[in-house]
């Protein structure tokens, strides 16, 4: 049973991530007058009740139910987790970057800053005051910060405490809301970019998945993950409160509608994909071992379709349905993705791995 449900998980990685790559790729080629005139509705879907953001929920969730328990027991701990991760993580996202330059270049004659590039390599431009070169990349660094809590914790020897889970995710989730009504009601916050003031929204969710997977375990006793499950019970009341309020008329956000649709989907779509995806299916299997190569690339598939459509060769061709160019994107998304996976990932995870068989 065990096994089943980390394959579950492996598949909730591969469908958040398509989810991602249709909000991208609809919205983009939405845009272009002669392909919308064939017809708006998938890119319409994606949008109202933003796939993008039910696939990054359902990602962060993954995170939490995922990270803390990745720590290994024993000297030499931490030092396995931050290599093992920095492998994971960073080889080719690097590439990714490369990627960008040269796609960017080609297409806009685009020229970055230095210091925007080595900013971004590291995954924390923002707190840098770098803009990302991808904008997805800000969802990275809410991971290296997670990353580093969970350490601290680690550390700490509290990590697999329920009540510290409770603690952090409450007190994110507190920060989060004053931040939130600080910036709404005054002007104090208003250089604090949009971006990292959701950033303790994100480790609230994080520590959400990491409380329902000690609750799923039953780890610990019924009342304990009676008290865990107000924790998530809380940060979704959240998006809840949001959208019924927008219906009154009362707009705590900019888009109520989507903000409380998105983040109330994606929780769903991780707890029915963990109690119900029941799969040992390859071909799923792989999609969630690619997923993070698919949530990298897929931008600039979508820009180098779009490019290649504009060139003075490309003009003459037909102006395809919506639906076919998303589909182009997803092939050639899947097929860069894996090469990537076994060219650059793989090798990376395994040569952390190498690195820390005798920590």
């Amino acid at each position: 049973m065990a096994t089943s449900r980390l394959n579950n998980i492996d598949v909730l990685r591969g469908v958040a991530a398509l989810l991602v790559v249709w909000q991208h790729s609809s919205e983009s080629f939405r845009r272009i007058p002669e392909i919308a005139a064939h017809g708006t509705l998938l890119a319409d879907m994606a949008w109202y009740v933003d796939f993008g953001r039910i696939g990054v929920v359902c990602f962060f969730l993954i995170s939490g139910f995922v990270i803390p328990f990745s720590f290994s027991k024993g000297d030499g701990a931490l030092k396995k987790f931050a290599i093992r991760r920095f492998f994971r993580l960073y080889p080719v996202y690097w590439v990714s970057i490369a990627a960008v330059l040269i796609s960017t270049t080609l297409i806009a004659g685009k020229h970055w800053e230095t210091g925007t590039i080595l900013a971004n390599a590291t995954m924390l431009q923002r707190f840098l005051g770098e803009p990302h070169m991808l904008g997805l990349y800000w969802t990275l660094q809410a991971e290296i910060i997670f990353y580093a809590i969970c350490a601290a914790l680690f550390a700490a020897g509290v990590l697999h405490e329920p009540i510290y889970q409770f603690i952090a995710c409450i007190v994110s989730l507190c920060l989060f809301c004053v931040i939130s009504i600080v910036a709404r009601e005054t002007d104090l916050l208003q250089s604090l970019h949009k971006e990292l003031r959701y950033i303790p929204y994100v480790l609230a969710m994080m520590f959400s998945g990491t409380m329902l997977r000690s609750v799923f375990t039953e780890q610990s006793p019924r009342s304990t993950n009676n008290l865990l499950l107000l924790a998530p019970l809380a940060v979704f009341l959240l998006p809840v409160t949001v959208l019924c309020l927008g219906f009154l008329g009362i707009h705590l956000n900019e888009q109520p509608v989507r903000f409380g649709l998105g983040h109330i989907l994606g929780f769903v779509l991780f707890l029915l994909g963990y109690r119900h995806l029941k799969t040992s299916q390859p071909l799923l299997l792989w999609l969630g071992a690619i997923s993070y190569s698919i949530y990298l690339f897929h931008p600039i598939v979508i820009s180098q379709i779009q490019w290649l459509r504009a060139r003075a060769w490309g003009e003459g061709l037909p102006s395809l349905h919506m639906g076919i160019y998303m589909l182009m994107v997803i092939v050639a998304t899947f097929v860069i993705s894996s090469i990537a996976y076994k060219l650059i990932e793989k090798p990376a995870i395994n040569l952390g791995h190498r690195l820390t068989r005798n920590s």
